[in-house]
């Protein structure tokens, strides 16, 4: 069994490009607290610690914010990455699909089809966004090296 690196939250944040957020931290941590953000990695003794997977899922979270997707919205499609992740842990592309409810999916690419015909019940999506993972892929990748297997920020003394 290999044990999957992770890295704190400060340092996820950083990797993510959401550390510009003066307040993400605390409002990552509210959201988590108010069930927006479903998916959050546990607490680790006192810090929280993220994957590659979990920095991912924040670094989408950060860019739906910015769009002004509300927070439960947001989290709930960063989650939906996660676990599509954990399932296609080297996913190129993902699709952001909106469907006639104003409701948000994602997807693989390939599988738009499959979310049309079983979680749309055969309706159109309105639109289809699809978000270029590979550099952000790269980015975390090389950051994990960086800072090796775990590696806490001095600022994540408690989460």
């Amino acid at each position: 069994m290999t044990i999957e690196p992770t890295m704190s939250s400060t340092y996820a944040f950083e990797v993510a490009f959401v550390d510009h957020h003066a307040k993400f931290k605390q409002r990552f941590n509210e959201a988590v607290a108010r069930g927006d953000y479903p998916c959050a990695p546990r607490v680790e003794g006192r810090a929280r610690v993220f994957t590659a997977r979990d920095v991912m899922g924040i670094w989408l979270y950060g860019h739906l914010l910015d769009d002004g997707i509300p927070p439960a919205k947001a989290g709930e499609l960063a989650c939906e990455l996660v676990e599509l992740l954990r399932q296609r842990p080297d996913l190129e592309e993902v699709t952001l699909v909106r469907d006639a409810f104003r409701r948000r999916h994602v997807c693989a690419p390939d599988a738009i089809e499959s979310l049309v015909k079983f979680t749309l019940g055969g309706s159109r999506p309105i639109s289809i966004e699809t978000w270029d993972l590979r550099q952000q892929h790269k980015n975390i990748a090389h950051q994990f090296a960086k800072l090796a297997a775990r590696h806490v920020h001095p600022d994540d003394a408690e989460d």
